[in-house]
């Protein structure tokens, strides 16, 4: 039976201490020093003796590894959900297809091979039509402008107004302006 040494406080202060500086990581402004570095690698000729960096205020680590590898897997996540996104717009996309319906062929089947005219349907004709961003877009602003003739154009509560017309979405960020509308006096 082997028995266990026991350990001092002193003995296991250090190894928690060891444990930390493996957990934390050095700074890069400052090449963990606490001192900032120039662009020439020397500290700034400020005068003063006591600056720090401001990044790690002077401790000479960035930040707890645990921490950064947080942040790191948060913004995977989020690019992650924005690439999930995209995918089920394309895959959720909407199109149409030409098919013509040879004499004889049952309309109820889609396409086929046999010999038999009635064992066939549907065949390819043409291909297929998809909804493109830009078909998605002009049916955004038509229905927009649909609505403002509708509710804003001779509405009581909207004269004199001047009201803008702006798109958002897509691959674009944030919003643009599209077409500025004033109602009538």
């Amino acid at each position: 039976m082997k028995i266990e040494k026991k350990k001092t406080l002193n003995e296991l202060v250090n190894d928690v201490a060891l444990i930390e500086g493996q957990l934390t990581k050095e700074c890069n402004k400052c090449d963990g020093t606490g001192k900032p570095r120039a662009k020439l690698g020397k500290p700034p000729e400020t005068g003063g003796k006591n600056i720090k960096c401001g990044s790690c205020h002077g401790t000479g680590t960035d930040g707890n590894r645990m921490d950064i590898i947080e942040k790191d897997i948060t913004s995977i996540k989020k690019e992650i959900n924005k690439i999930g996104d995209k995918l089920n717009a394309y895959i959720n996309r909407q199109f149409t297809e030409i098919r013509v319906l040879p004499k004889g062929n049952n309309p109820k089947l889609h396409g086929g091979s046999s010999k038999v005219k009635s064992e066939n349907g549907w065949e390819d004709y043409s291909g297929d039509f998809y909804v493109t961003d830009g078909d998605n877009r002009a049916m955004a602003i038509k229905k927009a402008k649909d609505h403002f003739s509708e509710y804003f154009e001779n509405g009581v509560y909207h004269r004199n107004k001047r009201l803008g017309l702006f798109l958002s979405g897509g691959n674009q960020s944030g919003k643009k302006l599209i077409q500025e509308i004033e109602t009538s006096k």
